[in-house]
């Protein structure tokens, strides 16, 4: 992978000439969100559907199943908090194994998710029933997901997001039978994995290339982390079928690159191996063919010792080439206090932002975080992110701004519309 395929990811260029549309909140997020100074600062990115359902008031029976409300609600809400970086989806994991036949627990109030309590390949001769559609557009919600991601074009994204085919195994098989299945039947894994990553998935990428005329995908293995899996068996499991699926898509022109695989997720408190961890480091490179680019996204990171990473870092001759993103655990984001949240910003900026590129992702807000937290995360990566950063973080003034609500700044951007998915409405 390249440097241009990581930009793909984090540095998508913006629509140019772009004015508000008070029908349209992905025109929000252009000229009144991330638009105004996103190369100034510190970027940040999140993860938040379900902040988002419990925010706007947009029903979980519709902000999954409509793709115009999803998008819309998302824009609306990322405009407000001026996020940097948009994900133009939220189950990443969850469209290919439905469409496959994998049977979803469908919740009232909360996201579509695997139900693992019965795997589609429950027995080995069940690996039969791994039978690429005729139709993807035909099958679950494939053309929700499709339609999300080419949605989000109208902010300038120019990569979508898939599931790898580690985590895919996992979904379709659970995890304790695939580690088992890995350990001591590796031929059936082997199998397992060669369908996903030369016949499954370029299959699904492919219509998923003709449906949204993306030219890039983030195939995404968030299951392939460490205590998941050890570095070693990452190197056996994930890189080679990661490469595969990437050289089986080229011939149909998408860029495919698997990413946030490898990622050391562990609670500090109870131990932190930095052997492991360095190698898990290593994994991320090899993932992208020596590109230096290190997610840590799901972990208590700010409790990690990051002098630990900092080390990690000198030490390579591309050092200043680094390409950083670090995760605001979601339970911080949640339970604060705000000073907690603001002092893991600031050490985080204080050890990387001078030397690498870096980005600041909030993982997964829970439903039911204050916005204010929100807000004081935000506001903290922009202000002591500002380029160039100074020498002693100390000395920079910071203090939450008081905001409209966010009903009120809709209210506000839609001249009095709401979110404008079908039939208007959608706010609380």
């Amino acid at each position: 992978m390249t440097t241009e395929g990581i930009d793909t990811l984090f540095n998508y260029p913006l629509p140019q000439g772009a004015v508000v549309d008070p029908r349209d909140p992905r025109t929000w997020v252009v000229t009144e969100g991330y638009a105004n100074d996103r190369n100034g600062h510190v970027p940040t990115g999140a993860q938040m559907p379900e902040y988002v359902v419990q925010q706007t008031g947009v029903p979980a029976t519709t902000f999954y199943y409509n793709p115009k409300a999803f998008v819309y609600a998302f824009c609306a809400v990322a405009a407000y908090h001026k996020v940097d970086y948009i994900e133009p989806t939220a189950e990443i994991y969850n469209f290919e194994a439905e469409a496959l036949g994998q049977a979803l627990v469908y919740g009232e109030n909360s996201m579509p998710t695997i139900d693992s309590r019965t795997p589609l390949i429950a027995e080995y001769g069940d690996i039969d029933k791994l039978v690429v559609p005729d139709d993807w557009l035909a099958r679950g919600r494939v053309r929700n997901s499709f339609e999300l991601q080419r949605l989000f074009r109208g902010v300038g994204i120019v990569a979508g997001y898939s599931t790898a085919p580690f985590t895919l195994a996992v979904a379709l098989r659970g995890y304790p039978r695939l580690i088992r299945d890995m350990r001591k039947e590796p031929a059936f894994a082997h199998e397992l994995f060669t369908r996903l990553s030369d016949e499954v998935l370029p299959s699904y990428l492919k219509a998923y290339h003709e449906y949204t005329g993306l030219p890039a995908v983030n195939a995404n293995d968030a299951w392939a982390a460490f205590p998941n899996l050890t570095p070693d068996l990452m190197r056996e499991w994930v890189l080679p079928y990661a490469a595969r699926l990437t050289k089986n898509c080229l011939p149909f022109g998408l860029t495919t690159s698997v990413t946030v695989a490898a990622d050391y997720v562990v609670d500090p408190a109870t131990g932190f191996n930095k052997a492991m961890f360095y190698d898990c480091l290593d994994v991320q490179r090899e993932l992208l063919d020596g590109v230096p680019v290190y997610a840590l996204l799901c972990g208590k990171t700010h409790d990690y010792p990051l002098d630990m990473l900092v080390e990690y870092l000198d030490a390579r001759p591309d050092s200043e080439e680094s390409v950083l993103l670090m995760g605001l655990e979601a339970a911080l984001l949640r339970d604060g206090p705000v000073e907690r949240i603001v002092d893991a910003v600031r050490r985080f900026i204080d050890a990387f932002a001078r030397q690498t590129t870096l980005t600041i992702y909030l993982s997964g807000v829970p439903a039911d975080t204050p916005p204010h937290h929100v807000e004081a995360a935000i506001t903290a990566i922009h202000t002591f992110g500002r380029y160039p950063i100074v020498d002693d973080l100390d000395d920079v003034a910071f203090k939450v701004p008081s905001r409209e609500s966010l009903s009120e700044y809709i209210d506000r951007m839609s001249s009095g519309a709401g979110l404008n998915w079908e039939n208007g409405g959608g706010t609380k």
